[in-house]
């Protein structure tokens, strides 16, 4: 209590309060993530749902097992433990650029080909061309156009002064 008898708040103000989610940031594109859970399962609560579960499925095969339907727990908790890492793993995906930390553990290749069609997907939805197909058919077309075209480009000096450009292009024949 204060001088005034009022209680003091233990919360602070300068921060939120994440309760039971799990904050990080993406290790691509930096950009601040938060998955509803924890990554690893083993909370009190879950071993007591577990637990509890258990119980149930005893009490139901009481019948055939009796005492050994304790066995049931573990069962129960590996099929608790795969649905909750496969709901992580849905939720762990970047949706700003496509990373899946999952998909790095086992393949860096393959989750380098994921951004990639990540970020094709984007640019498509958008109606813009991706920068790397747009290089590849840029050199096409002026594959196209025919050497001499291209070997003028690239012999064609930057000329900021009207007579020295005017000196060029009749040196290069293209003044005609």
């Amino acid at each position: 209590m204060d001088l005034r008898g009022e209680r003091i708040s233990n919360k602070s103000y300068w921060k939120g309060s994440v309760g039971n989610q799990w904050v990080f940031y993406c290790p691509n594109c930096a950009a601040e993530r938060r998955a509803p859970y924890r990554p690893r399962p083993g909370n009190a609560m879950h071993f007591f749902r577990v637990g509890l579960t258990t119980a149930a499925l005893m009490l139901a095969s009481w019948p055939w097992f009796g005492w050994k339907g304790v066995v049931w727990y573990l069962p129960v908790w590996m099929a608790f433990e795969s649905v909750y890492r496969l709901r992580l793993r849905a939720i762990m995906s970047c949706s700003q650029c496509g990373f899946d930390p999952y998909l790095y553990l086992t393949g860096v290749k393959r989750a380098r080909a994921a951004i990639d069609a990540h970020w094709r997907q984007k640019f498509q939805e958008r109606g813009i061309p991706f920068p790397g197909d747009e290089a590849s058919s840029r050199a096409e077309v002026a594959q196209s156009a025919g050497d001499q075209k291209i070997e003028a480009r690239k012999t064609t000096p930057r000329v900021i002064n009207p007579k020295q450009r005017a000196e060029v292009q009749r040196s290069l024949g293209l003044d005609a």
